[in-house]
C-alpha cells in the first residue's frame, strides 16, 4: 500500500489536486504545469491543517453518501 507524505493543493480553494509518496515527485509534478498555472499551487505536508480540513470535509460527504472515509496518507 501506498504512503503519502505530500500533496499539491490549489491556493485559492485549498482543494487537494493529488499526494505524492516524495516531496522530489511532488516537485516534478509541479514542474509540469504551465509557469501561469504554477503559481496557484503549493506542496504542503500531508499533516498540513490545509489537508487535513480538506479530506475531513470530503469525508463527511463520503460517510452521507455510505462510502468509506479517505485516509490521506493512505493510497
Amino acid at each position: 500500500m501506498v504512503e503519502y507524505a505530500y500533496a499539491i493543493v490549489h491556493k485559492g480553494t485549498n482543494i487537494v489536486a493529488s499526494r505524492f509518496e516524495s516531496k522530489e515527485a511532488a516537485e516534478d509534478a509541479l514542474k509540469r504545469l504551465p509557469s501561469s498555472s504554477r503559481r496557484m499551487f503549493k506542496i504542503v505536508s500531508i499533516d498540513d491543517p490545509i489537508v487535513r480540513e480538506y479530506y475531513r470535509k470530503v469525508n463527511m460527504i463520503r460517510a452521507r453518501n455510505g462510502l468509506k472515509p479517505i485516509d490521506p496518507r493512505r493510497g
